[in-house]
């Protein structure tokens, strides 16, 4: 079982190397539902990094409350 601080890490650090392609593989499952909806906002959201950043994104998650809406 993945930690959250575990996982918040290997997600900065996927960011701060600002890849043009992204995997990020089940991310969302062992954060709480208030830092899930933060951190999707500010990946994914309208004015979210990878959104502003151009990256292709692909997000393997559970959370099915996210799977609409990530298309460009």
């Amino acid at each position: 079982m993945t930690s959250t601080s575990d996982t918040l890490q290997a997600l900065a650090r996927a960011l701060y190397s600002r890849q043009r392609i992204v995997v990020l593989d089940d991310i969302l499952s062992a954060i709480d539902a208030k830092t899930e909806a933060l951190v999707v906002e500010r990946l994914f959201g309208e004015s979210g990094l990878l959104k502003r950043s151009g990256s292709t994104t692909v997000l393997a998650t559970h959370a099915g409350k996210f799977h609409h809406g990530f298309r460009n």
